[in-house]
C-alpha cells in the first residue's frame, strides 16, 4: 500500500494549509497565511445539505453514505441530508482513505 501523507486540517475562507501535519507556526496555502485564531470553523460548510446514497462500488462501499461536495468526505445520511461533520477527521484510518480515493477515481468527483 502506498503511504498516505497527512497534511495540516486548518482552514482558511475555504482554502486549506499546505503544511505537514502539526507543523509549527503560520498556517499556509500559496501566499495566503493565518494562524488558528483566524482559522475556519472545523465543521465543514456541507453540514446538512440535501444528498442521496453514493452510487456503490461491487462491495457496497460507500454503504450508503452521500458524497459532501465541500470536503470530499463520504459522510452518513439522515433524513435526506447529510450529517453534521468536520471538513477532515483526524481520525481516519488509512484503510478508509485508501477506500475513498479508489471510489472518487472510479464514480468522479
Amino acid at each position: 500500500m502506498v503511504d498516505i501523507v497527512r497534511f495540516c486540517r486548518s482552514r482558511k475562507d475555504g482554502r486549506r494549509c499546505t503544511r505537514h501535519l502539526d507543523h509549527l507556526g503560520l498556517h499556509r496555502h500559496r501566499a495566503v497565511m493565518w494562524a488558528d485564531a483566524t482559522a475556519d470553523p472545523p465543521t465543514c460548510p456541507g453540514s446538512g445539505a440535501v444528498a442521496a446514497p453514493a452510487e456503490p462500488s461491487p462491495d457496497g462501499y460507500p454503504h450508503g453514505r452521500g458524497l459532501c461536495r465541500e470536503c470530499s468526505r463520504l459522510i452518513p445520511i439522515e433524513t435526506g441530508r447529510l450529517a453534521s461533520h468536520d471538513s477532515s477527521d483526524a481520525g481516519e484510518s488509512p484503510e478508509e482513505t485508501m477506500w475513498r480515493r479508489e471510489w472518487l477515481n472510479t464514480h468522479g468527483w
